[in-house]
């Protein structure tokens, strides 16, 4: 008897303790919406079961149709998961390799030695297709016809061959989140499969698990799909972010889907019915790129035949400048090897991106793009995350491990709101402008650190609500705006190439100058800097 009521004082205490995450969690949602941040869907499983979700905000603003729990969100670069799954499928089918050369499907291809598992973990080194071919070629005079036409990945893949600019670096010595990758990827599983893209991922993963409502994008109008919107700081509002020429490239984005197919293909994926678990354990661990002890080695070997070469020339005149050089070089390779940086992303492996959180081994992807600002997220343990969100400034990841640290009972807070949100609502509630910049400034150069703290930081926010002040002609707005960038990301030749451009707008001509010399300093390749200087 008394074994009876310890188990069923442990169940009770159990599911005490999981409602009390799930208020937590409900607690948090709601504090997001308060702030204006979260519009969108979010779930959260346990062992494949839903325990939390909750929907809030229209999906379109201007039918007024609310966010559903059917309601399909573009999925951005989630999406690129998918595509790394389909190629597992084809590789352990036996239908393709992991190095297989990317010549085997273009034999034209003007650039060596990159194989599909390069494509897979972002070592190829290849130029990512939005900022080095379609923005520096995209003639503007056209854009207004252009937005009628929808580009494809075959027309990326011509683009890319017809107007290469060479590798960003070796393949397979380096990391670099490049979206080119996942759209070659894409071509080469209707290469081999025969099938197009939308029907080898509706045959063997949507219909399979039956999600319904996951699609590829079509050029017909979509039913019911939220639309993202992009938020305007200034003015408190959101407007739809149309995604433009690139709607119809597929494999690193392209897909729509709900957070409740996403968890079904999250159960297949790691239940090992998608692939194997073999496969899912390969694709779920980070590729080692750490040159670092290599470079550290041959740095030691320098500096010790430095040293050597001083004791044998200790008496020779002269000798001792040529031994000291070589012991200098050999510190500073070694120096090099300590600092080496493997990566520009977060670790991934072959479609996820991975990391150790609470002890946990945790798979998961990202995907901003248009509006939408989504996150699924896996724990070895069990515990599913999905969030969807079609306001840009949503903050899906930290949103993630905030509910994470709620279920392994550590310390958590609501994410913080943007910054620009908060520098513009500075602006908005003060009539007097001089005020405004001032409560502003006194914030962020006497309290960087605390506004670090306190506020999501990104760049692109800033500098969205600077560009929205410069067309409204509030230059000081504009200026205080752009400064404050350059202050969060010292490194940022973008930030200081927006701020040189407010500069010459207000008049300031030296100090539009020297903002653009730092740009240039910071990216050679700035051709508008390097233009405006002259």
């Amino acid at each position: 008897m008394k074994i009876y009521l310890v188990i069923i004082a442990m169940l009770l205490s159990q599911a005490i303790f999981g409602q009390s995450n799930i208020a937590k969690v409900d607690s948090l949602m709601s504090q997001l919406i308060r702030y204006k941040v979260f519009r969108g869907s979010i779930l959260v499983a346990q062992n494949g079961k839903i325990i939390f979700k909750k929907s809030n905000g229209l999906a379109n603003i201007g039918t007024k149709d609310f966010i559903t729990d059917n309601t399909p969100f573009y999925l951005a670069s989630v999406s690129k998961t998918f595509t790394a799954v389909a190629i597992t499928q084809l590789i352990e089918k036996g239908k393709l390799n992991f190095n297989d050369n990317l010549k085997k499907f273009y034999p034209n291809f003007p650039a060596e030695n990159i194989t599909v598992k390069d494509l897979l973990a972002h070592t190829s080194g290849i130029a990512d297709y939005i900022a080095d071919l379609y923005i520096p070629y995209w003639d503007e005079n056209k854009i207004p016809d252009s937005l009628h036409k929808i580009s494809s990945n075959k027309e990326v893949i011509a683009f890319l061959l017809r107007k290469y600019p060479g590798k960003h670096f070796e393949t397979g010595k380096y990391q670099e989140y490049m979206n080119t990758n996942y759209v070659i990827l894409a071509s080469i599983i209707e290469k081999v499969s025969g099938q197009s893209y939308t029907d080898y991922l509706h045959e063997h993963i949507f219909s399979p698990y039956n999600m319904q409502h996951s699609f590829v994008y079509f050029q017909d109008s979509i039913p019911n799909h939220a639309i993202g919107y992009k938020y305007s700081f200034y003015k408190d509002t959101a407007k739809s972010n149309n995604l433009g020429i690139l709607n119809g490239v597929y494999g690193d984005g392209g897909l729509y889907s709900t957070t409740e197919d996403l968890l079904k293909f999250i159960n297949g994926y790691f239940s090992g019915r998608l692939v194997s678990t073999k496969m899912v354990n390969t694709a779920t661990v980070s590729i080692n790129l750490n040159m670092g002890p290599p470079i550290i080695t041959k740095g030691l070997i320098v500096l010790l035949l430095g040293l050597g070469l001083t004791w044998f020339a200790r008496r020779k005149k002269w000798w001792w400048i040529g031994t000291f050089s070589i012991v200098a070089i050999g510190i500073v390779i070694i120096s090099i090897g300590i600092s080496f940086k493997k990566s520009d992303i977060p670790d991934y492996g072959l479609g996820w991106q991975t990391k150790n959180y609470n002890n946990e081994a945790v798979a998961y992807h990202t995907g901003g793009w248009g509006g939408a600002n989504n996150i699924i997220w896996h724990e070895k343990s069990g515990l599913t995350i999905i969030v969807l969100s079609n306001n840009g400034i949503c903050p899906s990841y930290d949103l993630a491990l905030e509910i994470s640290n709620i279920f392994h009972n550590k310390p958590y807070k609501c994410p913080t709101p943007p910054i620009a949100s908060f520098y513009c609502r500075e602006i908005i509630k003060n009539d007097d402008t001089s005020k405004a910049i001032h409560v502003s400034k006194s914030i962020w150069e006497n309290d960087i650190k605390n506004i670090k703290r306190r506020y999501q930081q990104e760049e692109s926010d800033l500098n969205e609500a600077g560009y929205e002040f410069l067309k409204l002609n509030k230059i000081p707005e504009s200026l205080a705006a752009f400064r404050l960038n350059t202050q969060l990301f010292p490194n940022s030749w973008n930030a200081f190439d927006s701020y040189g451009e407010a500069l010459m707008a207000a008049g300031k001509k030296p100090e539009s100058i020297a903002a653009y010399k730092k740009s240039l300093e910071l990216n050679p390749s700035n051709k508008n800097a390097a233009d405006k200087i002259k």
